[in-house]
Parts: structure tokens; sequence; C-alpha cells
């Protein structure tokens, strides 16, 4: 099982800010549960927030008014009765805190606060949710979480991950409408997590490559207009401008397959990350310039015996390589096999 404070230092650099607060030095040590973890984040980035003000957006708010403002809505004043009174529904724009964005922060400490957190943060948490008075709730299953972000929210964004972490991935609504949260992260929000952090670990620390989750376009001679082939998307693509490595990052509960007796990588895992190199280096040659191209399946080491550890072989011409990523070592073990990793196609970080 992985430790609670290596899922955090994933976390930590899966949603981290490009500036700002670093996350990744916060004790969470004494942390025994998820439900802990989230608080611990949740109560130190909101604290954050407020010294830096809770962000006001013009919000559509809709008020029996006698005096009319912005749109008058004749159906809602008939059917109301607003009408019988002097008075018409009218909506209009209000700069106010009571923001989408803030409305699901003050949802999440909410529910968190009713859930069996440590006293600790249950203290933090009152203090916090006095700020969000004139903020509304929000229906959990309601939210859009595709929001975009500029200068003026890109400080939500860490905060916003948290949250939907907590109200999407670890909220289940039980048959009477009340919640419960689940002890552990699943399967799909940890494959998720996993995938981010690698990602964001060598954008961060290792800044003389380019580092990013790039489409890969199929090499095909024209165009599809039927539109009928899948999208390529890689995980982790790194490069240097000369040499390109495509990484397939994967969390399972199992490894390898047993195909009649045998044990064997996973056919399906070796076909896509295969694909995704030769159709890269298909694109890059148009380019006339020299390239080379290394593509990597990256697992998540499980307890089991035998794991898909050194495969290093050139299959039509393409290095191959699979790797496992031990995530119950200290962080700082973590992170030096990503940095071998690296090293090993790139050189000396």
């Amino acid at each position: 099982m992985i430790p609670i404070r290596n899922i955090y230092y994933m976390l930590s650099y899966a949603f981290s800010e490009s500036r700002g607060t670093d996350y990744r030095y916060m004790n969470v040590e004494n942390l025994d549960t998820m439900k802990d973890l989230c608080a611990c984040i949740l109560v130190r980035a909101v604290s954050l927030q407020l010294k830096r003000g809770l962000i006001r957006e013009y919000v559509t708010e809709e008020d029996e008014l006698m005096s009319p403002k912005g749109k008058i809505e004749i159906t809602a004043s008939i059917t109301s009765g607003a009408i019988q009174d002097h008075r018409l529904v009218c909506s209009h724009d209000e700069f106010s805190e009571n923001s989408v964005r803030n409305r699901i922060v003050k949802q999440t400490l909410f529910v968190l606060l009713a859930s069996d957190v440590k006293q600790e943060y249950r203290i933090e948490i009152r203090k916090l949710i006095r700020f969000f008075a004139d903020v509304d709730f929000i229906d959990p299953h309601a939210i859009n979480w595709s929001m975009a972000y500029d200068r003026n929210n890109q400080s939500y964004r860490f905060l916003m991950a948290i949250c939907k972490l907590v109200l999407k991935d670890l909220l289940m609504t039980q048959s009477d409408g009340t919640f419960r949260m689940m002890d552990l992260l699943d399967e799909r929000a940890l494959h998720t997590i996993y995938e981010k952090f690698i990602l964001k670990y060598y954008a961060k620390e290792w800044p003389r490559l380019h580092a990013s989750s790039s489409r890969i376009k199929w090499g095909i001679d024209e165009d599809d207009t039927s539109g009928m082939l899948p999208s390529m998307l890689s995980d982790v693509m790194l490069h240097d401008g000369h040499t390109w490595f495509i990484i397939d990052a994967k969390f399972y509960s199992k490894n390898v397959q047993n195909n009649l007796g045998r044990t064997t990588l996973i056919s399906g895992n070796l076909y896509q990350i295969l694909s995704y190199v030769q159709n890269k280096k298909y694109e890059l040659a148009k380019t006339g310039k020299p390239f080379d191209v290394v593509g990597m399946l990256l697992y998540a080491r499980t307890r089991d015996s035998l794991q898909p550890d050194g495969f290093d072989k050139n299959i039509l011409g393409n290095r191959m390589m699979t790797q496992t990523l031990d995530l119950e070592q200290e962080p700082l073990a973590i992170a030096k096999q990503l940095d071998d990793i690296a090293e090993e196609i790139f050189g000396p970080k």
C-alpha cells in the first residue's frame, strides 16, 4: 500500500501551481487516512487563498424587486405571484464572492467537516468556513469541472484539484442522500495522479528538457477526413531537441500477463507504446533533422514477485524499455528513480 506521505508527495507535484507556494514540504507524517490528508491540504490551501483574498466574479442573481434592475423575467414574475405584491423578478449581474469556485470550496469544507477527520482539522475548518458567509452551497453532482484559468484565478487551480478529489473521487452518495468517504483512492484516481506526477516532476526538476503530454499524429500521407482514427495522446513526452522520450505511465494491480503458462509483458501496452514511437518517428522524419525516439512503459510497482523491470530491446529499430517505479519508498528515493531514468536517456541532470 502506498504510504499517505507518498500520495501527498505525488499530489504536490501533480497539482502544483506554476508559481507561488510549494506544497511539497508540509508535514504529513502523522496522517493516517486520505480524509485527513485532504483536510490538511485544503486547510493550508484555503488559508493561503484567504490571505490573497477570495476571488470575485460577476454572478447572475435573481431577485424580486420593487424597482426593476437588469433583465425582467416576465414568466417568473407571473408564476411566482410577485406582480401581485407590486414586485418584478429580475436577473442581474453582481460582482460577488459567490462565484462557482468559492461555492465549491465551501461545499468541500462542509463535506470534510461532516466526515470523521481529526479534531485539529475540524477546528481549523470551522474557522475557515466563517469567511464564506456570503457564499452559497453547490450540488457536488452538478459541478462542471472544465474551468478556464487566467492570471487572476490561477491560484485556484490547486484548490479545485483537491476539491475535485474530495467531491468526485472520494465522495460517494448514499441512497438517503447523505455522504460517506472512501478510505482510500480507487485505482482510476491514483492512475490519474500517477500520470500527472511523473509529467510535473520532470517539468519542474528537469528544466533543460521540454516536458509535455503531447498528441502524436498518425503517420498517414493524407488527411484523415473520415475522423475514424483514434487520438494518440502521450502521458509524458520529454525532448531536448534531438532525443524524444515517450513515457506511457501505467498504474495497475497487475503489471504482467499470463499467456499459456508464460508470464509476459501486457501485449496491449507494448503495442501502444510501439505505435506511439513509430508514428512520432514518421512525423520527425519529415523535418529532415537528425533525431532519436525512445519509448518506455513505466509501471507503478506492485508487490507481485514478477515485475516488468529491465526490458530494453530494439523492436523494428525502435528502442523499447519497461521499468517500474516503487511508490512505497521514501520520496527522495522515488525522485532518484525518476532521475536515473532520465539520465539513462539524456545524460547527467
